[in-house]
């Protein structure tokens, strides 16, 4: 049986755009279902999850490796948070709807996706720096976001609610899963079984996320903000790592380009409700396809990729 998980891991993480396709369109088949479970509030106990698996899964002597890149790396954090947020305000301005308008704007608060530390990885960059600055993108945006839609959505959004959210379904699990990394190590099963877990929980949010998508015209206008909130963020990647040493620039490209659709789509459920999730969707799918891309290109780049 351990086996047969290995194996079904390393099929997904290799195909990993290709599984996160299939989960969206069975979020749009079985709509009715995923719609249930979100109403019952599905996706923060998923979410919740994911952060401590991921947080259990990072590897232990990560402050030792970044001595000497704290400078660069506190630049690319803050510039990506600004970029994020002000892309998101430009894209939601085109949206008509108020419901999906809220939604694309809760694009510029998500931090890193979860899976940036294994697309580094395999783009033959430092998995170490990718997973510190997850880890730092996480914390930012427990900090700021509630305080900033409630500036740019004023009186539309819950920001105490979205604070409260964030802290104990994002905040909580990621300090408690670093602070138990040690005492998992020492049990190597469930330390294996931290990354199969994260891409199944990263699939099931994918349909959930998706099921809460209502094809209709609004979307197409949607889907065109969408595609260019990634095309800003993709283009201020790719400067940013031409800025940072070589050692660093997979990490860098990845962290900035790739945005979390799990946690945004949390964000946007309770600032606004279940309904402003449903553009997160489309973005889930887009993004990590953007992913695997850039993971490709740099892999190409430093000859890890044929």
């Amino acid at each position: 049986m351990h086996r047969l998980v290995e194996r079904v891991a390393v099929v997904l993480e290799r195909r990993f755009a290709v599984a996160v396709l299939v989960a969206g369109a069975v979020g749009l088949v079985a709509a009715s279902p995923g719609r249930f479970l979100v109403r019952h509030h599905l996706i923060p106990v998923l979410l919740f999850v994911l952060v401590l698996a991921s947080a259990v899964g990072i590897e232990p002597g990560i402050a030792r490796r970044l001595r000497g890149h704290l400078p660069q790396l506190a630049v690319v954090l803050v510039g990506s948070a600004v970029v994020g947020v002000l892309a998101a305000w430009l894209a939601s301005r085109i949206v008509g709807n108020h419901d999906l308008r809220h939604g694309v704007l809760a694009l510029g608060l998500a931090p890193a996706e979860i899976a940036t530390v294994a697309m580094t990885g395999l783009a033959g960059g430092d998995a170490a720096i990718a997973a510190a600055l997850l880890v730092a993108s996480t914390g930012l945006t427990v900090l700021i976001a509630g305080p900033v839609l409630g500036v740019l959505a004023g009186s539309a959004v819950n920001a105490s609610g979205t604070v409260t959210q964030l802290a104990l379904v994002v905040g909580l699990p990621l300090v408690g899963g670093l602070c138990l990394r040690p005492l998992v190590r020492r049990a190597p099963p469930l330390a294996e079984a931290a990354a199969p877990l994260s891409i199944g929980l990263v699939l099931a949010l994918v349909a959930l996320v998706a099921s809460q998508i209502r094809l209709s015209t609004a979307y197409v206008v949607v889907t065109g903000a969408i595609v260019g909130f990634l095309a800003v963020t993709t283009a201020a990647a790719l400067v940013a790592g031409r800025l940072v040493d070589p050692s660093t620039r997979p990490a860098v490209v990845l962290i900035v380009a790739v945005r979390d659709f799990a946690v945004a789509s949390g964000i946007a459920s309770a600032a606004f409700g279940p309904k402003a999730s449903g553009p997160l969707g489309i973005y889930g799918v887009l993004v990590i396809a953007t992913g695997a891309t850039l993971t490709r290109h740099l892999g190409v780049g430093r000859g890890t990729v044929p």
